[in-house]
């Protein structure tokens, strides 16, 4: 009789007698028409049942390092297998990962994070940029793709663009490029200006200490109340101490230690007691007022501190 062609999905070794073939195509194994022998799924393939026809490649997330698989195996965690018929696992590249739950393909470590290493298993891996500088793009592989942290600011660990301008340096100091939390009052602001929050080296002029003020190193405004030139006095902009307070015109100066005057003496008395509620409310004229109208009539101020440079202390009211 004519010889019949094997049926696909069956093999037929010499001599067969059915058309039905010797046996069905094992798993692991595929067969088309008129075969003699099951033919191995190739590596990045794979034949789950018997009497398969053709060979599948493996979908992404899998792969197939050998041949006659059956099952292709799960992608590890820190490899990719993103292509159809993977025959064996690619590390992830540095700046990336991938854990056992994510998708096909590794991730760039995030912004504010860079890694150097291959094959990282999950986001907590991917190293946080240091103090100082801004990670600003994804995936970086070496602290070279980093910038400076910007003049004015400070910048601590797993800084990125998005947070890049959060923390201002301090009132009272200066921050150049590149300023960390540990270094952030390193710099006070110079004497004769002052140095609001975000002060950078190249606005560190800006704010002259005004006129009628002094500003010793690490003020925090060209007004500080705390340093406001003694009542009576004035000064120029840009002053630094107390001692470039100058008398204002021909107003009357009250002194301050170790310049006290004897408080017993009734022309030095009314002149210390404004001093005193000066210094007390030193903006707010009506605290003043009613701290002098108290003091006169309840004369219990201490001014102790008489007079120290004998010199001056015999001299008449300023």
């Amino acid at each position: 009789s004519t010889p019949q062609v094997c049926v696909q999905g069956t093999y037929c070794k010499s001599a067969t007698g059915s058309p039905q073939g010797t046996a069905p195509c094992p798993p692991g194994y595929f067969c088309g028409s008129g075969v003699s022998s099951p033919t191995p799924a190739n590596p990045g393939y794979y034949v789950a049942r018997s009497g398969s026809v053709i060979q599948v490649p493996c979908t992404p997330g899998f792969f197939a390092p050998t041949s006659a698989t059956i099952r292709c195996l799960e992608c590890p965690a820190g490899y990719t297998c993103a292509a159809d018929g993977t025959v064996f696992p690619s590390p992830c590249p540095a700046g990336t990962y991938r854990s056992a739950i994510d998708g096909v393909s590794c991730i760039f470590c995030p912004t504010g994070t860079w890694s150097s290493r291959v094959g990282l298993t999950d986001e907590s891996l991917c190293e946080p940029c240091p103090p100082g500088v801004v990670c600003s793009v994804a995936g970086m592989t070496n602290l070279s793709m980093s910038s400076p942290c910007p003049e004015g600011f400070v910048c601590g660990p797993r800084t990125n663009s998005a947070n890049q301008f959060l923390i201002k340096c301090p009132a009272g100091y200066i921050c150049g490029f590149g300023t960390t939390p540990g270094s952030q009052y390193s710099q006070l602001c110079d004497p004769g200006y002052g140095c609001p929050e975000g002060t950078s080296v190249n606005t560190k002029n800006l704010f002259k200490c005004a006129s009628g003020y002094y500003c010793p190193a690490g003020s925090t405004s060209q007004e500080p109340a705390a340093t406001q030139c003694p009542l009576g006095t004035t000064s120029n902009a840009g002053a630094q101490s107390e001692s470039d307070c100058f008398r204002a015109g021909n107003t009357s100066i009250c002194r301050i230690s170790p310049y006290y005057s004897n408080a017993s003496q009734a022309p030095e008395f009314d002149c210390m007691l404004k001093w005193t509620c000066w210094r007390t409310s030193p903006n707010d004229p009506a605290a003043q007022s009613l701290c002098i109208t108290k003091g006169e009539i309840e004369a219990n101020y201490d001014f102790s501190g008489n007079l120290l440079n004998p010199s001056l202390r015999n001299s008449p009211s300023q």
